[in-house]
Protein backbone atom coordinates (compact mmCIF):
# COMPACT_ATOMS: atom_id res chain seq x y z
CA UNK A 1 0.00 0.00 0.00
CA UNK A 2 1.62 3.26 -1.11
CA UNK A 3 0.59 6.52 0.52
CA UNK A 4 -0.39 9.36 -1.82
CA UNK A 5 2.06 12.24 -2.08
CA UNK A 6 1.13 14.98 0.36
CA UNK A 7 1.12 18.16 -1.70
CA UNK A 8 -0.04 20.44 1.10
CA UNK A 9 2.27 23.37 1.85
CA UNK A 10 4.30 22.72 5.01
CA UNK A 11 4.00 25.40 7.71
CA UNK A 12 6.59 25.91 10.44
CA UNK A 13 5.80 27.98 13.52
CA UNK A 14 8.81 29.90 14.88
CA UNK A 15 8.37 30.86 18.53
CA UNK A 16 10.51 31.84 21.47
CA UNK A 17 10.47 34.29 24.34
CA UNK A 18 11.08 38.02 24.01
CA UNK A 19 14.58 38.82 22.74
CA UNK A 20 15.56 35.21 22.15
CA UNK A 21 16.68 35.78 18.54
CA UNK A 22 13.74 34.65 16.41
CA UNK A 23 14.16 37.35 13.77
CA UNK A 24 17.94 36.86 13.61
CA UNK A 25 17.40 33.15 13.03
CA UNK A 26 14.77 33.86 10.38
CA UNK A 27 17.13 36.26 8.61
CA UNK A 28 19.86 33.60 8.56
CA UNK A 29 17.40 31.15 7.03
CA UNK A 30 16.27 33.54 4.31
CA UNK A 31 19.84 34.51 3.40
CA UNK A 32 20.64 30.91 2.50
CA UNK A 33 20.36 30.42 -1.24
CA UNK A 34 20.36 26.62 -1.25
CA UNK A 35 17.22 25.90 0.75
CA UNK A 36 13.54 25.69 -0.16
CA UNK A 37 11.75 28.89 -1.17
CA UNK A 38 10.17 30.37 1.93
CA UNK A 39 7.15 32.59 2.46
CA UNK A 40 7.12 34.48 5.75
CA UNK A 41 4.40 35.77 8.06
CA UNK A 42 5.70 37.99 10.88
CA UNK A 43 3.54 38.94 13.83
CA UNK A 44 4.22 42.16 15.72
CA UNK A 45 2.83 43.29 19.06
CA UNK A 46 2.29 47.04 18.87
CA UNK A 47 1.33 49.83 16.51
CA UNK A 48 4.52 49.86 14.45
CA UNK A 49 6.01 46.79 12.83
CA UNK A 50 9.81 46.64 12.89
CA UNK A 51 10.87 43.03 12.43
CA UNK A 52 10.00 42.92 8.74
CA UNK A 53 12.58 45.68 8.13
CA UNK A 54 15.28 43.25 9.24
CA UNK A 55 14.40 40.79 6.51
CA UNK A 56 13.20 43.19 3.83
CA UNK A 57 16.47 42.90 1.94
CA UNK A 58 15.71 39.25 1.25
CA UNK A 59 13.45 38.57 -1.72
CA UNK A 60 10.35 36.60 -0.88
CA UNK A 61 6.80 36.79 0.43
CA UNK A 62 6.36 38.62 3.71
CA UNK A 63 3.07 39.39 5.41
CA UNK A 64 3.29 41.46 8.60
CA UNK A 65 0.53 41.23 11.18
CA UNK A 66 0.14 44.17 13.60
CA UNK A 67 -1.77 45.24 16.70
CA UNK A 68 -2.02 42.07 18.71
CA UNK A 69 -0.83 38.59 19.49
CA UNK A 70 -1.12 36.09 16.66
CA UNK A 71 -2.27 33.35 19.00
CA UNK A 72 -5.44 35.06 20.14
CA UNK A 73 -6.44 38.62 19.20
CA UNK A 74 -5.68 38.44 15.47
CA UNK A 75 -6.19 34.81 14.57
CA UNK A 76 -8.58 35.94 11.85
CA UNK A 77 -5.81 38.05 10.34
CA UNK A 78 -3.52 35.05 10.40
CA UNK A 79 -6.07 33.05 8.46
CA UNK A 80 -6.43 35.85 5.92
CA UNK A 81 -2.67 36.17 5.53
CA UNK A 82 -2.29 32.45 4.91
CA UNK A 83 -5.17 32.42 2.44
CA UNK A 84 -3.67 35.39 0.55
CA UNK A 85 -0.35 33.60 0.26
CA UNK A 86 -1.99 30.43 -1.00
CA UNK A 87 -4.14 32.36 -3.49
CA UNK A 88 -1.06 34.16 -4.83
CA UNK A 89 0.75 30.85 -5.18
CA UNK A 90 -2.14 29.41 -7.19
CA UNK A 91 -2.20 32.28 -9.68
CA UNK A 92 -0.09 31.69 -12.79
CA UNK A 93 2.95 33.91 -12.63
CA UNK A 94 2.52 34.51 -8.90
CA UNK A 95 5.34 34.16 -6.43
CA UNK A 96 6.05 30.55 -5.66
CA UNK A 97 7.27 29.04 -2.39
CA UNK A 98 7.84 25.62 -0.89
CA UNK A 99 7.08 26.34 2.76
CA UNK A 100 5.64 29.00 5.07
CA UNK A 101 7.28 30.19 8.28
CA UNK A 102 5.15 32.02 10.86
CA UNK A 103 7.19 34.04 13.34
CA UNK A 104 5.20 34.69 16.51
CA UNK A 105 5.53 37.37 19.15
CA UNK A 106 7.69 36.63 22.17
CA UNK A 107 4.66 36.15 24.39
CA UNK A 108 2.68 33.95 22.00
CA UNK A 109 1.65 30.38 22.67
CA UNK A 110 2.32 28.45 19.42
CA UNK A 111 -0.51 26.03 20.16
CA UNK A 112 -3.47 28.08 18.89
CA UNK A 113 -1.53 28.93 15.73
CA UNK A 114 -1.11 25.24 15.01
CA UNK A 115 -4.80 24.76 15.75
CA UNK A 116 -5.73 27.40 13.17
CA UNK A 117 -4.17 25.30 10.41
CA UNK A 118 -6.50 22.44 11.19
CA UNK A 119 -9.75 24.24 11.98
CA UNK A 120 -10.01 26.40 8.85
CA UNK A 121 -11.36 24.12 6.05
CA UNK A 122 -9.28 25.74 3.30
CA UNK A 123 -6.08 25.73 5.33
CA UNK A 124 -6.69 22.15 6.38
CA UNK A 125 -6.81 21.10 2.72
CA UNK A 126 -3.84 23.16 1.55
CA UNK A 127 -1.40 23.30 4.48
CA UNK A 128 0.05 20.97 7.09
CA UNK A 129 1.91 21.62 10.31
CA UNK A 130 5.52 20.62 9.63
CA UNK A 131 7.00 21.61 12.97
CA UNK A 132 7.30 24.04 15.85
CA UNK A 133 10.69 25.70 16.37
CA UNK A 134 11.54 27.54 19.59
CA UNK A 135 14.50 29.87 20.20
CA UNK A 136 15.96 30.04 23.72
CA UNK A 137 18.23 32.86 24.90
CA UNK A 138 21.20 31.14 26.56
CA UNK A 139 22.02 34.22 28.65
CA UNK A 140 18.55 34.64 30.12
CA UNK A 141 16.81 31.37 29.36
CA UNK A 142 17.12 29.77 32.80
CA UNK A 143 15.54 32.81 34.47
CA UNK A 144 12.83 33.14 31.81
CA UNK A 145 11.85 29.48 32.15
CA UNK A 146 11.37 29.89 35.87
CA UNK A 147 9.66 33.27 35.74
CA UNK A 148 7.43 33.11 32.67
CA UNK A 149 4.85 30.43 31.91
CA UNK A 150 4.88 31.48 28.24
CA UNK A 151 8.56 30.55 27.89
CA UNK A 152 8.00 27.20 29.56
CA UNK A 153 5.10 26.28 27.30
CA UNK A 154 6.93 27.40 24.15
CA UNK A 155 9.72 24.95 24.98
CA UNK A 156 7.38 22.15 26.07
CA UNK A 157 5.57 21.76 22.74
CA UNK A 158 8.50 22.45 20.38
CA UNK A 159 9.83 19.91 17.89
CA UNK A 160 13.22 21.61 17.60
CA UNK A 161 14.96 24.14 19.86
CA UNK A 162 17.58 26.70 18.82
CA UNK A 163 19.97 27.94 21.52
CA UNK A 164 21.11 31.50 20.84
CA UNK A 165 23.84 33.68 22.43
CA UNK A 166 25.78 30.66 23.71
CA UNK A 167 28.98 32.42 22.70
CA UNK A 168 28.32 34.97 25.45
CA UNK A 169 28.28 32.54 28.40
CA UNK A 170 30.52 29.79 29.79
CA UNK A 171 30.35 26.28 28.40
CA UNK A 172 29.19 24.87 31.76
CA UNK A 173 26.26 27.28 31.75
CA UNK A 174 25.28 26.08 28.27
CA UNK A 175 25.32 22.51 29.51
CA UNK A 176 23.20 23.40 32.52
CA UNK A 177 20.61 25.16 30.35
CA UNK A 178 20.54 22.25 27.91
CA UNK A 179 19.81 19.91 30.80
CA UNK A 180 17.02 22.19 32.01
CA UNK A 181 15.46 22.22 28.54
CA UNK A 182 15.71 18.43 28.29
CA UNK A 183 13.89 18.23 31.60
CA UNK A 184 10.97 20.04 30.01
CA UNK A 185 11.10 18.53 26.51
CA UNK A 186 13.29 15.46 26.22
CA UNK A 187 12.18 14.73 22.66
CA UNK A 188 13.12 17.96 20.91
CA UNK A 189 16.35 18.26 18.95
CA UNK A 190 18.52 21.02 20.45
CA UNK A 191 20.73 23.11 18.14
CA UNK A 192 23.46 25.41 19.46
CA UNK A 193 23.55 28.09 16.76
CA UNK A 194 26.62 29.85 18.17
CA UNK A 195 28.64 26.78 19.14
CA UNK A 196 31.97 25.92 17.56
CA UNK A 197 30.40 23.08 15.59
CA UNK A 198 27.43 25.12 14.32
CA UNK A 199 26.99 25.31 10.54
CA UNK A 200 24.55 26.78 8.08
CA UNK A 201 23.11 23.30 7.68
CA UNK A 202 21.94 23.48 11.31
CA UNK A 203 19.76 26.46 10.42
CA UNK A 204 18.16 24.59 7.55
CA UNK A 205 17.71 21.48 9.70
CA UNK A 206 15.68 23.52 12.19
CA UNK A 207 13.18 24.26 9.43
CA UNK A 208 13.10 20.78 7.89
CA UNK A 209 9.67 20.03 6.43
CA UNK A 210 9.77 16.38 5.38
CA UNK A 211 8.42 14.99 8.62
CA UNK A 212 8.46 11.41 7.35
CA UNK A 213 11.53 10.09 9.14
CA UNK A 214 13.54 12.09 11.64
CA UNK A 215 10.68 14.34 12.71
CA UNK A 216 8.32 11.41 13.11
CA UNK A 217 10.68 9.23 15.12
CA UNK A 218 12.54 11.80 17.23
CA UNK A 219 9.82 12.05 19.87
CA UNK A 220 9.88 8.34 20.60
CA UNK A 221 13.60 7.71 20.20
CA UNK A 222 14.25 9.02 23.71
CA UNK A 223 11.73 6.72 25.41
CA UNK A 224 14.13 5.46 28.12
CA UNK A 225 14.70 9.06 29.22
CA UNK A 226 11.04 9.93 29.71
CA UNK A 227 11.34 10.43 33.46
CA UNK A 228 11.56 14.21 33.59
CA UNK A 229 8.97 16.37 35.32
CA UNK A 230 8.93 20.16 35.32
CA UNK A 231 6.21 22.40 36.70
CA UNK A 232 3.65 19.55 36.57
CA UNK A 233 4.54 18.84 32.91
CA UNK A 234 5.01 15.11 32.38
CA UNK A 235 6.18 12.98 29.45
CA UNK A 236 4.40 9.66 29.06
CA UNK A 237 5.27 6.92 26.57
CA UNK A 238 2.69 4.42 25.34
CA UNK A 239 3.74 1.41 23.25
CA UNK A 240 1.88 -1.63 21.96
CA UNK A 241 2.61 -4.29 19.34
CA UNK A 242 -1.07 -4.79 18.49
CA UNK A 243 -2.49 -2.88 15.47
CA UNK A 244 -4.72 0.04 16.41
CA UNK A 245 -8.12 0.67 14.87
CA UNK A 246 -7.66 4.31 13.85
CA UNK A 247 -11.37 5.11 13.63
CA UNK A 248 -12.07 3.85 17.13
CA UNK A 249 -8.88 5.33 18.54
CA UNK A 250 -9.76 8.74 17.10
CA UNK A 251 -13.01 8.68 19.10
CA UNK A 252 -11.13 8.00 22.34
CA UNK A 253 -8.48 10.60 21.50
CA UNK A 254 -11.06 13.26 20.70
CA UNK A 255 -12.84 12.66 24.00
CA UNK A 256 -9.54 12.77 25.90
CA UNK A 257 -8.21 16.03 24.45
CA UNK A 258 -11.52 17.83 24.71
CA UNK A 259 -11.99 16.73 28.31
CA UNK A 260 -8.55 17.92 29.43
CA UNK A 261 -8.34 20.88 27.00
CA UNK A 262 -5.26 23.05 27.65
CA UNK A 263 -3.69 20.50 30.00
CA UNK A 264 -2.84 18.45 26.90
CA UNK A 265 0.19 20.27 25.51
CA UNK A 266 1.22 17.90 22.71
CA UNK A 267 0.73 14.33 21.53
CA UNK A 268 2.80 12.76 18.79
CA UNK A 269 3.30 9.23 17.65
CA UNK A 270 3.34 6.47 15.07
CA UNK A 271 0.42 4.03 14.91
CA UNK A 272 0.34 0.58 13.33
CA UNK A 273 -2.95 0.25 11.45
CA UNK A 274 -4.32 -2.92 9.87
CA UNK A 275 -3.58 -3.37 6.18
CA UNK A 276 -1.09 -0.49 5.85
CA UNK A 277 2.57 -0.87 4.89
CA UNK A 278 3.60 2.13 6.95
CA UNK A 279 2.32 3.85 10.06
CA UNK A 280 -0.06 6.73 10.65
CA UNK A 281 1.68 9.84 11.99
CA UNK A 282 -0.30 11.30 14.89
CA UNK A 283 0.07 14.98 15.82
CA UNK A 284 -2.07 16.75 18.41
CA UNK A 285 -1.52 20.31 19.61
CA UNK A 286 -3.62 21.17 22.65
CA UNK A 287 -7.18 20.11 21.89
CA UNK A 288 -6.80 19.97 18.12
CA UNK A 289 -6.09 16.71 16.30
CA UNK A 290 -4.32 17.36 13.01
CA UNK A 291 -5.31 15.19 10.03
CA UNK A 292 -3.41 11.89 10.22
CA UNK A 293 -0.68 11.31 7.66
CA UNK A 294 0.09 7.90 6.20
CA UNK A 295 3.75 6.98 5.64
CA UNK A 296 4.58 4.54 2.86
CA UNK A 297 7.16 2.81 5.08
CA UNK A 298 8.45 2.76 8.66
CA UNK A 299 11.26 5.16 9.58
CA UNK A 300 12.94 2.61 11.89
CA UNK A 301 13.07 -1.14 12.54
CA UNK A 302 10.26 -1.25 15.10
CA UNK A 303 6.69 -1.89 14.01
CA UNK A 304 5.11 -1.08 17.36
CA UNK A 305 2.65 1.75 17.86
CA UNK A 306 4.30 4.42 20.01
CA UNK A 307 2.69 7.57 21.34
CA UNK A 308 4.23 10.28 23.51
CA UNK A 309 1.89 12.40 25.63
CA UNK A 310 3.06 15.73 27.05
CA UNK A 311 0.51 16.63 29.69
CA UNK A 312 0.17 18.97 32.64
CA UNK A 313 -1.75 18.45 35.88
CA UNK A 314 -3.19 15.19 34.59
CA UNK A 315 -3.25 12.01 36.68
CA UNK A 316 -0.96 9.79 34.62
CA UNK A 317 -2.39 6.57 36.03
CA UNK A 318 -5.88 7.60 34.96
CA UNK A 319 -4.56 8.20 31.44
CA UNK A 320 -2.97 4.77 31.41
CA UNK A 321 -6.07 2.99 32.69
CA UNK A 322 -8.28 4.79 30.21
CA UNK A 323 -6.10 3.66 27.31
CA UNK A 324 -5.94 0.11 28.62
CA UNK A 325 -9.70 0.01 28.97
CA UNK A 326 -10.18 1.32 25.44
CA UNK A 327 -7.69 -1.03 23.79
CA UNK A 328 -8.72 -4.06 25.81
CA UNK A 329 -5.39 -5.86 25.54
CA UNK A 330 -3.42 -5.01 28.66
CA UNK A 331 -0.89 -7.89 28.24
CA UNK A 332 0.34 -6.27 25.01
CA UNK A 333 1.16 -2.97 26.68
CA UNK A 334 4.81 -2.36 27.37
CA UNK A 335 5.41 -2.19 31.12
CA UNK A 336 7.54 0.96 30.83
CA UNK A 337 4.41 2.92 29.90
CA UNK A 338 4.80 4.87 33.14
CA UNK A 339 8.52 5.51 33.78
CA UNK A 340 9.83 4.72 37.29
CA UNK A 341 9.89 8.35 38.39
CA UNK A 342 6.24 8.78 37.46
CA UNK A 343 5.35 5.45 39.07
CA UNK A 344 6.71 6.73 42.38
CA UNK A 345 4.87 10.00 41.89
CA UNK A 346 1.58 8.15 41.45
CA UNK A 347 1.73 5.01 43.67
CA UNK A 348 -0.93 2.40 43.31
CA UNK A 349 -3.58 2.32 45.97
CA UNK A 350 -4.33 -0.84 47.86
Amino acid sequence: MTAPLDRRVPVIVLGGFLGSGKTTLLKRLLERGDGPRTAVIINEFGEISLDHLLVSNVEGNSVVLKNGCVCCVIRTDLQSALRDLLDAKAVAGGRQFDRIVIETTGLADPGPIAQTLGTDPMLRRQTRLAGIVCTVDAMNGAHQIGAHEECLQQIAIADRIALTKTDLIEEDAVGSLTGMIAGINVRAGIFDLQGQMATGDDVEALFETDGTSEAAISWIRCAPALTARHANIENVLFETLQPVDWTAFAVWLSAFVHHYADDVLRIKGLLTVPGAAGPIVLDVVRNHIHPPRHLSDWPDDSRASRIVFIVRNIEVRALKLSLLDFLGHAPEIKQEFIPPALERAHPQTA
